[in-house]
């Protein structure tokens, strides 16, 4: 059995937690994990196809969604391995995070404030000016929610509108590696970091689903956080308890497969934004990811749809891709409020590009 409650002597930082007597996720090695690529597009593709052309998938809005439960589960993952392994490091952890997020996310600033220049009235882009300083900082979901709903018309006005997403990740992970390194040092008990992170999922449900804010349930870090909490509970509990549907039968893994990507594409095709998002219906896509993710790489949809080498192309540049693509259609709504299908696709194919 593995021990939770480790006494600080005995397993001080410099001693890893593989030494325990039984093997855990934190002690194998982590191999990329081309399935979970392809989920991510999966989830980046249903969210361009849905600010393009709405109608299509109309529940499309749910890919960022699953984005939340995937970024959770992996960011989690490398937390939870460096505290098993004694190290964890804040400057390696931040580094990366900032060299994956900062360079791209410049470039991006930096023509949507030169096109919005040519493009937008004075106090359109004056306002614009006020969301770029809120992005570079991660604050954009504060600053829309004293502005703007996510689905009104006004909204698709706002070139920066889709980095609310951005900035709520980012918040959390400059907390949770705080709390958790901080609960480790005080107690040596990785039941503590597991309880720590499940009162924070579960608070953060509870706010959700209590909220009678639609702007605020959307836009708030505390109404949010249950989505990344899904898939870090997930991660903990391969990491510290050694939990894996390795040990189910071939069946039961497709099974798992399955119904998680039925959960995720079956609200996307009939779920409409005026349904209550975040709330109970949420719950059915954030489940439906942590299945796909547990269900391991060999489950039936994992091993074909989404290690397919077009999803997986799409997932490794699935970061870009929503960077780019939003501001490209919030200027072609602007300059072209009756844009034709073809230009709205000529649009998204440039952000491919």
């Amino acid at each position: 059995m593995i021990k939770t409650n480790i006494a600080p002597r005995a397993y001080a930082l410099k001693r890893p937690l593989k030494t325990m007597t039984t093997m855990t996720a934190a002690s194998r090695p982590k191999l990329w994990r081309n399935d979970i690529t392809g989920l991510r597009a999966l989830a980046v593709l249903p969210v361009l196809i849905f600010h393009a052309f709405p109608s299509l998938i109309p529940g499309g809005f749910f890919g960022v969604d699953v984005f939340f439960v995937i970024s959770g589960y992996l960011i989690s993952g490398i937390i939870f391995r460096g505290i098993a392994s004694s190290s964890f490091s804040y400057l390696d952890f931040y580094e990366k995070r900032i060299k994956r997020i900062i360079p791209n996310l410049i470039l991006l600033l930096t023509f949507v404030a030169a096109a919005g220049w040519f493009i937008l009235l004075p106090d359109e882009y004056a306002n614009l000016g006020m969301h770029i300083d809120a992005s570079t900082l991660f604050i954009q979901n504060f600053q829309l929610l004293s502005e703007i709903g996510y689905f009104t018309e006004d909204a698709l006005r706002k070139p920066l509108l889709h980095l609310w997403s951005l900035a709520i990740e980012e918040q959390f992970y400059i907390v949770f590696p705080l709390i958790c390194t901080l609960i480790w040092r005080l107690s040596r008990s990785v039941k503590m970091i597991g309880i720590a992170a499940a009162l924070i999922a579960l608070g953060s449900l509870a706010a959700c689903l209590s909220s009678s804010d639609r702007n605020f349930a959307f836009y708030f870090p505390l109404t949010r956080f249950w989505e990344l909490g899904a898939g870090i509970l997930l991660s903990y509990s391969e990491t510290f308890i050694g939990f894996s549907t390795s040990r189910f039968s071939q069946n039961v893994r497709n099974g798992l497969s399955i119904a998680g990507i039925l959960m995720i594409v079956l609200p996307m095709a009939f779920v409409t934004e005026s349904t209550a998002h975040p709330g109970l219906i949420t719950l059915i896509p954030v489940l439906g990811a942590v299945l796909v993710i547990a269900a391991e790489p060999d489950a039936l949809f994992n091993r074909t749809l989404l290690c397919w080498r077009p999803m997986t192309f799409v997932g490794l540049i699935s970061y870009s891709l929503y960077l780019w693509h939003w501001p490209l259609l919030a200027y072609l709504f602007i300059a072209v409020p009756d844009a034709t299908p073809s230009v709205l696709i000529a649009a998204l194919a440039l952000s491919f590009v």
